[in-house]
């Protein structure tokens, strides 16, 4: 076979491979855009709830709606819209009740629909007092390091630190934040053990503001 006719067949070839690819990729249907995915809900207290997502999100037109379990609709308020997360006030709550949240108008960003996003929230009674979980207790050299296992809100906190036979040591809270403390202590003694405790905290979104206790060794 001579030269000219290898290279038409080549050319005629390459034209039916790329009218091939052409065809392909126009009609390679679009993915469909997922809803944005919920990370967590956390009831912050007088109404307000903050949604955090998986993933960076855009609003367009943006309401949220707000049901109880007998169907009855709440008003709400959307107080900040962020990349990952919004906060919302529902109004006219009762505490100690489940509901059901709907945000409308929210997409993944980069996406190209507009979406619903739904979730769960429970609203505390006012008058409860939820447990306090404290995830790890570490001490060195006068200081105790308390690190909370959710978020924790506080109000005028004090703190006490005893030994078994009931004798109180010197301590305060130096610092904390909305998941841990830092206490200064001092007096304790190797190889025995401690007990501390934290008043005026409370588990976030909780109603009511309790205290919390944990024995740790001094080592």
């Amino acid at each position: 076979m001579c030269i000219t006719v290898k290279k038409a067949i080549q050319k005629v070839l390459c034209v039916l491979f790329s009218a091939c690819v052409a065809f392909s990729v126009g009609t390679v249907p679009a993915m469909a855009a997922e809803a944005p995915t919920v990370d967590s809900v956390e009831y912050k207290g007088s109404g307000k709830v903050e949604v955090e997502f998986y993933e960076d999100v855009s609003y367009k037109n943006t309401r949220v709606t707000v049901k109880d379990s007998s169907g009855r609709n709440y008003r709400t308020r959307i107080l900040r819209k962020d990349s990952d997360d919004i906060l919302f006030r529902v109004l006219g709550y009762r505490g100690g009740k489940k509901y059901t949240f709907i945000i409308h108008g929210i997409k993944t960003r980069g996406t190209g629909v507009y979406r619903s996003v739904k979730g769960i929230l429970k609203i505390p009674s006012a008058t409860s007092a939820a447990r306090i979980v404290i995830k790890e207790l570490e001490y060195n050299n006068g200081r105790l390091d308390v690190e909370f296992g959710h978020r924790v809100q506080w109000k005028k906190p004090q703190v006490s630190v005893k030994d078994s036979g009931g004798r109180t040591y010197p301590a305060r809270i130096a610092d904390r934040d909305g998941d841990d403390c830092e206490i200064r202590v001092s007096g304790l003694k190797r190889g025995r053990k401690y007990t501390v405790r934290i008043t005026g905290i409370k588990k976030r979104g909780a109603g009511k503001f309790t205290s919390v206790a944990k024995s740790f060794y001094v080592k």
